[in-house]
């Protein structure tokens, strides 16, 4: 065994006959390669760290055989240290957060909180949308609404509402029986079709209304009129909805599909790959003009839970897929893309927990950042310019928000 030369360190442990190189004057020699070898006084991979000899950094094993320096590693905060093999702190500075749940790296937000309660205790919700002045979403008897920056919600609507969609001044929503369009600053809704059944996706573009409705895609003018069948009898559920230029897109299972929003014939777009769509959990997807954005489950055990979930993205005219986000312990459930970003929402894999978290994924190939992590979101995110808005939770839902800085 090599002796430590000028050994100004109490020595905590060996690695037995691997320990091959110095701690000398609180530094390492250039040379160690051994995952087995003496770190600080502990051996690398163990539990074991004590402070460098200047007793202004932290050095911790682990992490391949290579010394972290927790000073340096540990961003934003006080008192670095090492707890249990791991950089750890003690309290983030003034205006940075730490939300991503990893301590190792400090606090990596410049945020003063990781996440803002805007309202609490609204029961069972659904569907948040915003027209970056008001949050608008379904509730059990009717459509909420609030201005972004909190306050008392009111009701905007009444009745089952199976699906809505903001234009201009006014929400065009569906019950069972319904398609109504109302101003969002309240009044009297006027009825705009007879309906028959469930509707489950509704876009407008302020001069049309689309909807879904027992395997059909149909339309109508916003001022009201006769009723279209674009597309009727599809086995599977037409979701996604999308208007792009002057086509309706949609996704039947793992296809991308578009028609004519004046009717037409409709045309397959592109297909994914089977090995990344589950249909057994459906698809969650955000169209654009030239790329399709998804989350799904990739796995799971004979039980039925989650081993894990992806969101992945692929270029129509390539079909080249790339995964960008794993997720452990949650699943994808809704996407806002704002230029270079793709912001995504990930519920928890049990519907009352909090494994939930938002995320930012740069487009460019930048590693994804996590904004916030315990949440729970039920759909969303949507945003403004400074913030993104979601629903959390299930039996009681509330509405959260998180600014969209690293």
């Amino acid at each position: 065994m090599k002796p430590l030369a000028g050994a100004l360190i109490t020595i905590l442990a060996t690695c037995g006959d691997r320990v091959n190189f110095d701690v000398d004057a609180g530094t390492i020699d250039a040379g160690a390669t051994d995952a087995g070898t003496m770190c600080e006084g502990g051996c690398i991979g163990a539990d074991l760290c004590i402070p460098l000899a200047s007793n202004t950094t932290v050095a911790c094993g682990g992490n391949g055989g290579v010394c972290i320096d927790c000073s340096s590693s540990v961003l934003h905060a006080s008192l670095p240290s090492c707890n249990l093999g791991a950089c750890d702190f003690f309290a983030c500075e003034t205006g940075w957060s730490s939300c991503d749940a990893i301590r190792a790296n400090g606090c990596e937000r410049h945020v003063s909180a990781c996440y803002e309660v805007l309202a609490e205790n609204q029961g069972p919700a659904w569907l948040l949308e915003t027209d970056g002045t008001d949050l608008y979403w379904m509730a059990q008897e009717g459509i909420r609404t609030m201005p972004v920056g909190g306050g008392i919600p009111a009701y905007v609507a009444s009745g089952t509402i199976q699906a809505f969609a903001l234009s201009g001044a006014n929400i065009f929503f569906a019950t069972d029986t319904t398609l109504s369009v109302v101003p969002k600053a309240g009044g009297v809704p006027v009825v705009l079709a007879n309906l028959s059944g469930s509707v489950t996706e509704l876009v407008t573009d302020g001069a049309t209304v689309f909807w879904t409705q027992n395997g059909d895609l149909k339309s109508t003018p916003a001022g009201g009129g006769q009723v279209s069948l674009l597309l009727g009898g599809v086995a599977s559920a037409i979701r996604n909805l999308a208007l792009i230029d002057a086509d309706v897109w949609f996704t039947v299972n793992g296809d991308v599909m578009k028609l004519p929003q004046a009717g037409g014939t409709a045309t397959r777009a592109a297909t994914l790959p089977h090995e990344n769509v589950n249909p057994d959990y459906g698809l969650s997807a955000l169209l654009t003009r030239d790329t399709i954005y998804w989350g799904t489950v990739l796995r799971s055990d004979m039980y039925g839970d989650i081993l894990e979930a992806a969101v992945f993205a692929m270029p129509y005219a390539t079909s080249n897929v790339t995964r960008l986000l794993t997720f452990a312990e949650s699943v994808p459930v809704g996407f806002t893309l704002e230029g270079a970003n793709l912001f995504v929402a990930s519920g928890p894999r049990a519907p009352r927990s909090g494994g939930g978290l938002v995320a930012r994924i740069p487009l460019d190939g930048a590693a994804p950042g996590i904004l916030t992590t315990a949440i729970a979101p039920r759909n969303g995110p949507v945003s403004d310019a400074t913030w993104l808005y979601w629903l959390d939770g299930w039996g009681s839902s509330r509405i959260l928000k998180t600014e969209k800085v690293p």
